[in-house]
């Protein structure tokens, strides 16, 4: 691949001891993921594999901040720390040239390779938005160097998706799933942290890392003053007054609401919000010209710009902000609403269907002053996340939509299609080279459905392909992959309890992230029984607002629920203190955090 026509840099990933000392690699994916696992999925971010057994099977990520120009490294492992500069990650952190990440016996260092000008080209620069490669593309040649970049896998390497937990019968093992849900990878303060069943390997044949997995202005005429006139003689007819011409609204009206105050700020081309902690008190609206400005008391400086564009007569916002805050475009579009995180320093389009939220302050384009936000929602500092009848999140974690939320309200028959050429409140979504999904509900429990696809599309639930005509159940905590879009979804009302739990298997602690969670010795299991005589799959453990249950479906082996034996396609409730005994030495215990 070759550099656009612009400046740009090039980012790498130097190993400095342990597997891949030496190894120079070139960081050109929106997600990179780093760990154990082996591929599963094709058509997805590449990861780098390791040998070494202190670095956990989903180690952790490295993913593109477009409005920082750098990568995020994202923690992953519940059993294995990282550290960044010698302090250990807790939190994602935003790389900075010359860090040094080091987990298990492995150093890397982050380092900023190059500029790249419009007369020089790179074989891997910031991340691409084009389409994967189609299934079966012949994987990357080895380089003759020692500098590798991250590439795609045949069809005949692929293997089935690795499980999330591991568990040896025979001996006790260090690794388990992670504790958080997965976190969107833009600054959030509430999304959730569970990394999807991907997976990665070296390609034997070459050592190369390879991929697995946007009214008229409304005008009052006043009424006639004759009794303003002149008194007439009576023989002479009075003349009638002439009506008073009001004066043209201004084309560009916002909406505010904060710090205790509401108003209507009209300008002729822009309305300036200026946050800053030396503002005391809310001062204006102020005329300067064309520009209307207002002074705010904030706990950051921080500017929120609208602009009215008479060539389009469109409303367009671009926020001045720290890196400390963010700017919230929330766009309701019936039962759907989406929350997007507008871009510093970037102009984005405005409808009438549109909140935004910046440091507890609400503002929209409004037609008259008593209008209220579109939205509904209280105040900024309610998410989009609290409504009440809310059903599902799905959290977009790759892409132009990274830290996107979108929401599906509460109703029978509610869904949302997802794939090229849908939009959501007048938004396309980014998606290309991708098939046309719908999530949807059947008796309250949520479904994906494959509407249409081409060529080698598909979606992704767990690791698991779906392909058209197909559909399966979506519980809550599953990562989905819609052709380059990483999505996480979640039921709020679910998972807040369902985190609160975990399985204890001798001594090992297993946090729940997901409503559904498989059990048996096949890979596509999230809690895989090694070196267990039992079936594939031998049973599953479901949370739902009555709470947990067991499936028994082991039809040679029954299992035990408390001591009372259950045969195959018998369920059993389970609750805190549960022991679930699943062949002769395989023991698991639901207890609370």
């Amino acid at each position: 691949m070759t550099a656009s026509n612009e400046d740009r840099t090039v980012w790498h990933l130097k190993g400095t001891s342990g597997q891949y000392a030496g190894t120079d690699f070139t960081l050109g994916e929106e997600v990179i993921w780093l760990g154990r696992a082996a591929p599963g999925t094709p058509n997805t971010p590449a990861h780098i594999l390791f040998e070494d057994q202190s670095v956990s099977r989903v180690h952790g990520a490295l993913a593109w901040a477009p409005e920082y120009k750098s990568y995020v490294f994202h923690h992953r492992s519940q059993t294995n720390p990282t550290f960044v500069n010698g302090k250990n990650l807790t939190e994602p952190k935003l790389l900075e040239p010359g860090d040094e990440i080091s987990f298990g016996g492995q150093t890397f260092r982050y380092e900023l390779a190059r500029s790249i000008t419009p007369d020089r080209t790179a074989e891997t620069i910031a991340p691409t938005t084009r389409a994967p490669i189609p299934i079966g593309s012949p994987p990357i040649p080895a380089e003759s160097s020692s500098e590798r970049t991250l590439g795609l896998e045949s069809e005949k390497d692929r293997e089935a998706p690795k499980p999330l937990i591991k568990l040896d019968w025979g001996q006790s093992t260090s690794e388990g799933p992670s504790s958080a849900e997965p976190k969107p990878m833009a600054e959030t303060s509430d999304d959730s942290d569970s990394p999807p069943l991907l997976s990665l390997r070296r390609e034997p044949s070459h050592g190369a890392p390879v991929l697995s997995p946007r009214d008229e202005p409304h005008e009052e005429l006043l009424a006639e003053a004759p009794s303003l006139l002149p008194r007439a003689e009576p023989t002479v007819e009075a003349i009638p007054a002439i009506p008073a011409v009001p004066a043209k609204a201004a084309p560009l009206n916002i909406g505010f609401r904060g710090r205790g105050q509401s108003m209507l700020l009209s300008a002729e081309r822009f309305v300036k919000l200026c946050f800053s902690p030396h503002n005391t008190s809310l001062e204006g609206p102020l005329t300067e010209g064309d520009t209307t400005i207002c002074q705010i008391p904030a706990k950051y400086a921080t500017d929120l710009i609208f602009e009215w564009d008479p060539t389009t007569q469109s409303v367009s916002l671009r926020p001045e902000s720290s890196l400390r805050t963010k700017t919230r475009r929330i766009t309701s579009a019936g039962d759907v609403t989406l929350e997007v995180t507008l871009c510093n320093g970037e102009n984005s389009d405005l409808n009438l269907n549109d909140l935004v939220t910046h440091q507890h302050c609400d503002c929209w384009i409004a037609e008259h002053p008593q209008q209220e936000p579109p939205t509904g929602l209280a105040s900024s500092s309610e998410s989009i996340s609290s409504v009440e009848d809310l059903r599902g999140l799905l959290t977009v974690q790759t892409g132009e939509w990274q830290g996107a939320r979108i929401t599906l309200m509460a109703k029978d028959g509610n869904s949302l299609e997802l794939g090229p050429g849908i939009s959501i409140g007048g938004y396309p979504i980014p998606v290309s080279d991708a098939p046309l999904c719908r999530i949807h509900f059947l008796a309250n429990v949520p479904h994906v459905e494959v509407l249409e696809a081409s060529g080698g599309q598909y979606v992704s639930i767990n690791g698991e392909l779906l392909f058209p005509g197909s559909s399966r159940p979506l519980c809550s905590g599953s990562g989905l992959f819609l052709g380059q879009l990483m999505l996480y979804w979640t039921q709020p009302h679910l998972q807040s309890r369902l985190v609160r739990y975990k399985l204890e298997s001798r001594g090992q602690n297993f946090p729940l992230s997901r409503s559904r969670v498989r059990i048996g010795t096949a890979s596509h299991c999230e809690i895989v029984l090694e070196g267990a005589n039992l079936a594939e799959e031998v049973g599953v453990i479901s949370f739902t607002e009555r709470g947990f249950h067991y499936h028994h479906s082991d039809p040679v082996h029954p299992a035990q629920v408390d001591g009372q034996p259950l045969a195959a396609h018998q369920q059993a409730t389970i609750q805190e203190g549960s022991v679930l005994r699943l062949g002769s030495d395989c023991l698991l215990e639901l207890k609370a955090k």
